[in-house]
């Protein structure tokens, strides 16, 4: 977060096209260090969801929880890792002779009209969406237009998330056990 916000810094004090022209690769590190800072951040909401999963105590995660809006929470988080992704991987391309096998990640978001604010203890759900992510983007690698989308719907007395991608898809042994209906707080899923 600190070489994020030292970079930003420099550029709003001596100004981008200046410090293009005094470091040339620049925009490279004004994207990595943002994209370092994003890893941090992530990481650090897994760690603590997962603090406080293994404490087994939903009383806890009740405390936690706070009103938090999913639908914005889930296009940001779609939106700040596909672009961390593509830098990653573009990068990596121009580094080895992977540029040819390299086809950009796009993600999609789609909420129905509706209220989307709910009860959460949000590290927990960015721990969610995150293990969500980490399953289509590996599902996807091989396909050529590969694609990661979050739909939503409020259902008036809960609201529903669908988390999918374009990949090669799974059995239906596979599907029926990850889809078994799970809570992430107490009470209802």
């Amino acid at each position: 977060a600190l070489l994020a916000e030292r970079v930003a810094g420099l550029e709003h004090k001596i100004g981008a096209s200046e410090l293009r022209r005094i470091i040339p690769d620049f925009d490279d590190i004004k994207y990595r260090s943002h994209a370092l800072r994003v890893l941090v951040e992530r990481s650090t909401k897994v760690a603590s969801a997962t603090r406080i999963l293994l404490d087994n105590d939903p009383k806890k995660i009740d405390n936690l929880s706070q009103p938090i809006d999913v639908k914005i929470i889930a296009e940001q988080f779609l939106n700040m890792n596909i672009t961390v992704d593509n830098l990653f991987m573009a990068n990596n391309a121009k580094n080895s002779a992977l540029l040819s096998d390299y086809h950009t990640l796009r993600g999609e978001t789609h909420f129905e009209e509706g209220t989307y604010i709910i009860m959460l203890y949000e590290d927990l759900f960015t721990s969610a969406l995150y293990n969500f992510y980490r399953n289509s983007n590996r599902a996807v690698s091989s396909n050529t237009k590969p694609l990661i989308y979050i739909r939503g719907r409020d259902l008036t007395d809960k609201i529903e998330l669908v988390f999918g991608d374009n990949g090669a898809g799974m059995n239906e042994d596979t599907r029926r056990a990850i889809l078994e209906r799970r809570s992430i707080v107490s009470g209802e899923g």
